[in-house]
């Protein structure tokens, strides 16, 4: 990189583990950085060693990223909603923070609605450090305000996770006040902060995993007639089932009959959550209740959805142990796919990888996000498992995205349409990745 470039933010960040001491013992960290693919940008990890009992060194890797330098285009600013006031204190939310005075930089909350929140905060750094680029406490505002609506609206509470790209526009005030925007898609949130002058930050694909449920006596209250969701809707639409959930009124008895006419009851509760997220995503789609949408499947096993007024819709479904996802589009081809983060025998890696890719999966996410980016575009192209999942290369995974191509045999299925490949953390086991041809 050319000398003289300032900080402007970074990209694929991985909050991989937690750099811990021990009572002792010396850990050495290790802090490496070398220049780009691209000008301006520099591939950064954080690693630390620490000498075990039998002579042995273990090496941990607890951060990576793409650091920015020099000019960066800003992502657009988050689109215009209203939402329902709900007024919660700094005394409220750092109940159930852990964060010192330091670090407690949201000064109100002021709006929430299911898939967003309004906030203000103070995020001067000069009460952690002077000089700074990095607008930190800006940042740890974003993570915050992030979190806090995951606690309002989930019951959740939850660490970091990855940012698929936080850009710095300026620095912000120390004196002045800073209004902080949240917007929820699927489980990543995006985050603007701007003060009085201008644009500050902003902050996309943030995704946090699970620290597990939020204590009784620590649980927001929820609005009469719940909280509604208030940004404009996105294409496509996510959502979520179990199969721990009542059948109505998503499913009639008809189709129920129909689901459970084959197959171990296992796979059927199984196929009923997949049916009931699907439903769920198509009626946030199109707004047609539920009762009017029709899903059946080809003789491939992929689902269609019939419904009136919406002739191109597409959705696709993904269930396993008792849990399931499904991802509703207005047009083009959408396939999703979730999977358990668990390891997998050598031999899958020979089987189903190749050498680069293999070594793209240096830990059990990794390989279980290749394996589920692979299914997620199969079923986008409409072939299943029926074409070899060889014919999909990942080439590359980032926070929140990924780089793929394509062989022969699955050329023929693109149609010239263009493909598009997400992927995300789902709480501390799970893997869903999306594939879009539009």
């Amino acid at each position: 990189c050319r000398p003289g470039l300032r900080y402007a933010g970074a990209r694929d960040v991985r909050f991989d583990a937690p750099a811990k001491t021990h009572r002792g013992e010396p850990t050495r960290l290790v802090v490496e950085a070398e220049p780009g693919d691209r000008d301006g940008e520099v591939r950064c990890t954080v690693e630390s060693e620490r000498a075990l009992k039998k002579g042995r060194t273990q090496r941990t890797r607890h951060f990576s990223a793409v650091i920015l330098l020099g000019e960066v285009a800003a992502p657009a600013a988050l689109p215009s909603a209203f939402l329902p006031d709900e007024n919660v204190s700094a005394g409220e939310i750092y109940r159930r923070f852990f964060h010192g005075p330091k670090f407690q930089v949201l000064t109100a909350i002021l709006g929430v609605s299911a898939d967003g929140l309004v906030a203000e905060g103070r995020a001067g750094s000069r009460a952690v450090a002077v000089g700074l680029r990095t607008a930190p406490l800006a940042l740890e505002a974003a993570f915050q305000a992030a979190g806090i609506h995951w606690m309002m609206t989930g019951h959740k509470s939850g660490l970091p996770s990855g940012i698929g790209q936080v850009v710095v526009l300026s620095q912000p005030s120390e004196e002045k006040p800073v209004s902080i925007a949240v917007q929820q898609v699927g489980e990543r949130w995006h985050v603007d902060i701007d003060g009085l002058e201008g644009p500050i930050l902003r902050l996309r694909d943030y995704t946090m995993v699970e620290r597990g449920d939020l204590p009784p006596d620590d649980r927001f209250a929820e609005p009469d007639g719940g909280r509604p969701r208030c940004f404009p809707k996105g294409d496509p639409q996510l959502a979520e089932a179990t199969t721990a959930e009542p059948s109505e009124p998503w499913l009639s008895p008809t189709e129920l009959a129909e689901l459970a006419a084959r197959g171990t009851p296992r796979r059927v509760s199984d196929r009923v959550a997949g049916r009931i997220a699907a439903k769920r995503a198509l009626r946030s789609l199109t707004g047609v209740p539920a009762g009017d949408i029709r899903i059946r499947n080809l003789s491939s096993g992929a689902p269609i959805a019939e419904i009136p007024g919406f002739p191109d819709v597409a959705v696709s479904i993904s269930h396993r142990d008792g849990e399931a996802v499904a991802a509703a589009a207005h047009s083009g081809r959408i396939g999703i796919d979730l999977e358990v983060v668990e390891p997998r025998d050598a031999s899958f890696g020979a089987t189903w990888y190749s050498e680069a890719e293999r070594a793209l999966a240096v830990t059990p996410l990794e390989e279980t996000a290749i394996w589920a980016i692979k299914e997620a575009v199969l079923k986008a192209l409409g072939t299943g498992l029926a074409l070899p999942p060889a014919q999909v290369r990942v080439l590359a995974l980032h926070a929140g995205s990924a780089e793929v191509s394509l062989g022969e045999e699955a050329e023929t299925h693109r149609d010239g349409a263009t493909l598009s490949v997400a992927w995300w953390r789902r709480g501390d086991r799970g893997v869903v990745a999306q594939a879009r041809l539009a």
